[in-house]
């Protein structure tokens, strides 16, 4: 969680933790090749290639797809920006958040982060914040900036 230098204002990405397996996957295949390097074994250049290129790919599809949202906290709105070229932006005012509630499971619990759902009195539904770190702080953080939008 970043604060943007501003104390008022938080905002938080999608965490790596998430992608745990993913990385451990990736990091499996290179220890596969760098020990087949090692003991001398001939490897095809195609399975060689495909497999740099499948680390390639899953690197950087988890990295755009967690960059691609971004939930900010301010004094009166909670934004959430989605995309990285093309952005857009949804803004839900503090006055109108009736609830927020975390879930995580054993895993999550076990690394630190979680979802958090933020429902609209209006009856529009839920903003689902999914797989960022520190969720109780997140909430705690939204419903103090709702307190002090009320106050």
């Amino acid at each position: 969680m970043s604060k943007r230098g501003d104390p008022n204002i938080l905002s938080v990405r999608n965490s790596r933790k998430a992608y745990l397996l993913v990385y451990l996957m990736v990091l499996i295949l290179i220890i596969a090749l760098i020990i087949f390097y090692i003991k001398g074994y001939a490897l095809n250049k195609i399975a060689i290639f495909s497999s740099l290129f499948f680390v390639y790919i899953a690197i950087k599809s988890t990295e755009i797809h967690r960059l691609n949202n971004r939930y900010e906290i301010k004094p009166t709105t909670l934004t959430h920006v989605k995309g990285i070229i093309n952005k857009v932006s949804k803004k839900v005012d503090l006055a109108s958040i009736s609830n927020v509630d975390i879930r995580q499971n054993l895993w999550n619990r076990m690394l630190g982060f979680g979802n958090v759902n933020v429902f609209i009195c209006s009856g529009a539904g839920c903003i689902e914040i999914k797989n960022i770190n520190s969720p109780h702080r997140f909430a705690e953080f939204l419903e103090q900036k709702m307190a002090d939008r009320l106050a």
